[in-house]
């Protein structure tokens, strides 16, 4: 932590804003993994010094990404906004959900929401840590538009409100007592999708977790492509280890399924309980195992699959944040705002981020104009933004015409969340179009 501070200071007097702006960005890195120990921590304890703890690390998390990104801007340069690549991307998406959540935490008091929020922006601030490109690179003429600094800042701060108000929407079904035995499914099953999609399939294959392999090249690593392969595809190296540990977890999450679904009181829950915990102590000693061993290779990286790693992690935040749930459940739940409370917070995340997404639609078309001649071209994530653009106005129709609240109205904005995450991730990730820079 000193050497981060002196390289940082360093930085700064060196008159180089852009390593005074890398040091702080690992500064915040360092920030959102306290601040999400201590939520998580408090989630499971209820200890205020905690809680204080983990706002006051995300209160230095919000200052140091703020100051890196006007750092950032400095040293590119006031035409080069710090946010036209994927890493710079998802720092300022991180960014917008920090300082939106802890606005809502200090209007509301909602202090449980931490657990949740905190967590997803720190997986997505350790994405951007492992990306391969973080330099600051000429801007192609495509992106050398006003709009496009208006359109990418809008949908970052739109997209932040609309996590909020996933994460409000999950916290009303528990309130409301959905059944404890569906949080289970969806957790163990999310563990399943995410084995399977970070591994490619191939720890049903040969129970081998394979990551592309890198070389390095004029002083630095890239990805080495696959000999005959599309353009893309890039050759593999197995973890040794890794895949027959990910394999019995995935095995497990799948048995938790099964005992799941038809548990329907508490007491028919001790089994699937048992067989999730089971599953998260396999997946996280998968995840260490990973971690370690690709760490040591010489002919991978961490930083190669950062979106593979980023499924897995996910996988085990969900399956620790039920089990604490189902551990702790009378204590938490008593800890929660009234039902009515959190459906009318979700609501009003999703009335900030709804006219932003709109903002992000027309800035979007307009900067098309100018870059291509067209407003729209049914590009996939001109598509994709347009569903997700549906989705919150049906819940918005919904709640103001038709009266809907509660559960109906909750589920729709989750749907509308999992819409966003592919529209800001999928869509760059398995589509090619226009938007394809962004990957970068």
């Amino acid at each position: 932590m000193i050497d981060l501070f002196r390289e940082m200071i360093a930085g700064f007097f060196s008159g180089r804003a852009d390593a005074g702006s890398a040091s702080l960005f690992d500064l915040s890195f360092v920030a959102f993994i306290v601040t999400t120990v201590c939520y998580l921590i408090y989630l499971g304890g209820r200890r205020d010094g905690v809680w204080k703890t983990g706002r006051l690390f995300g209160l230095v998390a919000a200052i140091a990404l703020t100051a890196a990104l006007i750092l950032r801007w400095i040293a590119a340069g006031w035409a080069h906004p710090p946010f036209t690549n994927m890493y710079e991307s998802l720092v300022f998406f991180v960014w917008g959900i920090v300082v939106v959540y802890l606005f809502v935490e200090f209007r509301y008091q909602v202090r449980i929401a931490g657990a949740f929020v905190m967590p997803l922006a720190g997986i997505a601030m350790g994405i951007a840590s492992l990306s391969p490109n973080k330099e600051i690179e000429p801007l192609v003429p495509a992106l050398q538009s006003v709009w496009l600094h208006l359109h990418v800042a809008v949908a970052s701060i739109g997209y932040a409100a609309f996590l909020t108000a996933f994460v409000f929407s999950v916290l009303f079904l528990l309130k409301d007592k959905v059944r404890m035995n569906w949080f289970i499914v969806v957790a163990a099953g999310f563990v399943v999708f995410a084995v399977l999609g970070a591994s490619k399939g191939a720890v049903i294959g040969g129970a081998a977790f394979p990551m592309d392999k890198t070389v390095m090249m004029n002083d630095t690593w890239i990805k080495e492509p696959l000999p005959g392969g599309a353009e893309g595809q890039f050759s593999q190296v197995v973890v040794p280890g890794a895949g027959p540990l990910l394999l019995a977890a995935l095995i497990l999450a799948v048995l938790t399924v099964i005992a799941a679904v038809p548990s329907k009181q508490r007491a028919d829950l001790i089994l699937p309980t048992r067989a999730l915990l089971a599953t998260f102590v396999l997946l996280t000693a998968g995840l260490v195992w990973l971690f370690v061993k690709a760490h040591g290779m010489p002919d991978t990286r961490l930083a190669a699959n950062p979106y593979a790693l980023a499924l897995l992690v996910l996988g085990w935040l969900g399956c620790l944040l039920v089990l604490i749930f189902q551990w702790r459940n009378a204590e938490l739940m008593a800890a929660l705002p009234s039902a009515e409370t959190l459906d009318r917070l979700g609501y009003k995340s999703v009335m900030v981020g709804f006219p932003l997404m709109t903002l992000v639609i027309v800035t979007g078309a307009i900067w098309a104009n100018k870059a291509w001649g067209r407003p729209w071209g049914w590009d996939p994530k001109e598509t994709a933004s347009l569903v997700t653009w549906i989705i919150y106005l049906l819940y918005l129709h919904t709640r103001l015409t038709a009266g809907w609240t509660g559960r109906r109205s909750n589920l729709i904005a989750i749907v509308g969340f999992l819409s966003v995450i592919f529209t800001y991730l999928g869509v760059n990730l398995l589509l090619s179009g226009l938007h394809a820079y962004a990957t970068g």
